[in-house]
């Protein structure tokens, strides 16, 4: 769901144009006021405001930006472009948002990686060694694979993340 924050006469027309092309609902908030309330209760994919607006009001703006969440803020400005290329420009906001995403979560699956992987290695080796010992109770070693199995279960299920 997107929301256009917007008091121009062509706040229909945009809306539509939003939907036609990205495939997404558009509510229209009149006011940063109203936009505000919005952005507290609901989660949005996009937000899309409309520049004269957010001018006259700019401490509303900067309100609005500290409660977008996850939506990825378009600046439009609907007094010079038409409906449609307001759309595009949401539609690469979306893009944009979706690229940014992929490109977070690839970096944490990095750093997660680089953080486990000693401590990890530690363990399997660890473990391998106490099961060689020759003296160790049968209980003890059965719980030793098994700290040996989930550790490899635990790189395995890492490796598959990270590539």
């Amino acid at each position: 769901m997107i929301l256009l924050v917007t008091s121009s006469p062509m706040a229909r027309r945009c809306a539509a144009a939003i939907t036609q092309t990205v495939g997404e609902k558009v509510l229209v908030a009149a006011s940063v006021r109203r936009a505000a309330t919005l952005l507290r209760s609901l989660e949005f994919s996009a937000l899309v405001v409309d520049q004269p607006l957010v001018e006259a009001d700019a401490r509303g703006a900067e309100v609005l930006l500290s409660r977008a969440g996850t939506a990825i803020p378009v600046s439009v400005n609907l007094s010079i472009s038409a409906a449609e290329r307001v759309a595009r420009d949401v539609q690469a906001g979306l893009w944009r948002r979706v690229l940014e995403q992929q490109i977070a979560l690839r970096a944490v699956r990095q750093q997660l990686n680089a953080q486990l992987n000693d401590p990890l290695t530690g363990i399997l080796l660890s473990s391998q060694l106490a099961l060689a010992e020759p003296a160790l109770p049968p209980a003890v070693v059965e719980k030793l694979r098994s700290v040996y199995e989930q550790a490899m279960l635990l790189k395995s299920r890492l490796q598959s993340a990270g590539s």
